[in-house]
């Protein structure tokens, strides 16, 4: 365990020059889901889902991205803009955070006790399930048989 402020970012990049003294470890790159899930799931903290780009950060309001769901997946909490299209789950299913800015990321994450941490690695857990189960895929494709073949 780290002393109380010294924590370590995790990021699923190669090591690079840029981060040389910084507390950061490297997860490395992966190509395939699986590897990433694992690597994700053991590494555990919050996965980011983040943008400075303003074109990303008008997607991002209507499409939550790939690593939205592949965090949950992993089963680790969130960290989102209070824009995006997720936010309201995020925040209703205690799936992490929702935030205006990383320096407020940063102030949570710092002053959070284990206990509301595990309640929403708790929370993630359920939602987890659904998603590396199918469940989202299939009642997405048995509403629009209905829709076509009943309505």
């Amino acid at each position: 365990m780290l002393a109380p402020g010294k924590f370590i970012l995790k990021v699923t990049v190669d090591k690079g020059d840029w981060a040389q003294g910084k507390n950061i470890g490297f997860l490395g790159w992966f190509n395939d889901d699986i590897s990433l899930l694992t690597a994700l799931r053991k590494s555990g903290g919050f996965g980011l889902l983040w943008t400075s780009d303003s074109n990303w950060g008008e997607y991002m309001k209507m499409n939550a991205n790939y690593k939205f769901s592949a965090y949950l997946a992993a089963g680790i909490p969130v960290i989102v803009s209070n824009n995006i299209a997720e936010r309201d789950t995020v925040v209703r299913k205690n799936l992490g955070l929702a935030v205006d800015s990383l320096d407020e990321a940063v102030s949570k994450v710092a002053n959070m006790n284990e206990r509301l941490y595990q309640d929403m690695v708790a929370g993630v857990q359920v939602f987890s399930n659904l998603i590396r189960e199918g469940y989202f895929t299939r009642k997405c494709l048995t509403d629009a048989v209905f829709k076509l073949l009943y309505d």
